[in-house]
């Protein structure tokens, strides 16, 4: 059997909104020796979790580089204006922190797989242990990909026993370290994780595994595939919208019988 790190970061604000509660799913629904590393902002923001650490990325001194950088003046910087509005140096800022939390994680691993899960993601039935390597199939990265979009990146399972996975994390590194972020049409953490996936792909360095492909009762696409996914049989995605406490049900377009869904 594979051993697994689940890890998640978050801002203070995020903590009672939805953060604290993500926290706690884990502890109550994923295998307990699974190892959990934690990264908050506000290192009071802790409840207790088996097997886990709590780091914090200001202790990275990459991603205060590059934070520091980028939020003093943005005057200093182009504007680009695409389709999803203007964009400024703040916003490769604000998605950075969710990116270097994976990129800490993984030089902290010690195990087989990486798990990220974003803070707003509620877990609510207990996840089989060898689920998540079957969900893998074998591939060295697994993720929800949208078509002619950004991927959801509230997920994302990394096979760390192929030593390709260095390069990857490098190349996610450089994306900041080297601004090559601006370079990009938008840019969130989804962009250029997109961007250093698509590329090691090509390469053949890495395999990837899309379970928004289609193989879940014909599934793919949707305004939500976290949920309509096989992740939706034990987790979901809030989105950031912290006034609900679930996802939508019109959000759905797979009828899951377990209770939280009713």
């Amino acid at each position: 059997m594979k051993t697994v790190t689940v890890t998640t970061t978050w801002a203070p604000k995020q903590w009672n909104a939805y953060a604290k509660r993500c926290v706690e799913s884990i502890e109550q629904f994923w295998p307990k020796h699974y190892k959990k590393l934690l990264y908050p902002d506000d290192q009071t923001q802790r409840v207790y979790v088996e097997n886990s650490e709590y780091f914090t990325l200001q202790d990275n001194a990459t991603h205060q580089a590059f934070i520091n950088k980028h939020k003093i003046d943005i005057s200093a910087h182009e504007v680009k204006k695409n389709w999803s509005g203007w964009r400024d140096p703040m916003d490769a800022v604000r998605f950075s922190f969710c990116v270097f939390n994976q990129i800490d994680a993984f030089v902290r691993c010690t195990t087989d797989i990486l798990v990220f899960v974003d803070a707003d993601v509620i877990t609510f039935d207990h996840i089989p242990d060898g689920w998540l390597q079957d969900l893998m199939c074998g591939k060295d990265v697994t993720y929800i990909g949208r078509k002619n979009k950004f991927s959801e990146t509230g997920f994302i399972a990394y096979n760390l026993t192929n030593p390709n996975m260095k390069e990857f994390f490098k190349r996610w590194t450089e994306q900041y370290t080297q601004d090559l972020v601006f370079n990009l049409d938008n840019w969130g953490d989804a962009d250029t994780f997109d961007e250093v996936r698509s590329n090691l792909v090509k390469e053949g360095l890495i395999t990837d595994n899309n379970i928004n492909d289609g193989r879940f009762y014909g599934l793919s696409g949707g305004k939500h595939p976290f949920i309509n996914s096989e992740l939706g049989r034990y987790m979901d995605h809030l989105k950031g919208e912290i006034k609900f406490k679930r996802s939508s049900k019109d959000e759905l377009k797979y009828n899951w019988e377990h209770p939280y869904w009713q």
